[in-house]
């Protein structure tokens, strides 16, 4: 499996609002890169792959909390 994305997302959340599930909170918190390598590359397969579905996840969370409020925004200003 390719660790690209999970290097990426090992130095911080691409959303800037990291949620206390966070699979990646404590490696984030360790700020030193070849500790984090180290962790990174000893994962299972199986790790990673739960570790990138997490992300996922919360992607089309944030997505979702984005558009509704959007969608209040936009409602807000048609009433003025």
């Amino acid at each position: 499996m390719d660790t690209t994305d999970l290097f990426g997302l090992a130095f911080g959340c691409p959303f800037c609002d990291e949620k206390d599930d966070c699979p990646l909170k404590d490696l984030r918190n360790l700020n030193d890169f070849e500790k984090q390598y180290e962790i990174i590359e000893n994962m299972t397969k199986e790790q990673k792959i739960a570790i990138i579905s997490h992300h996922r996840i919360c992607r089309i969370k944030q997505n979702e909390l984005r558009k509704g409020n959007n969608q209040k925004i936009d409602n807000s200003t048609k009433n003025d």
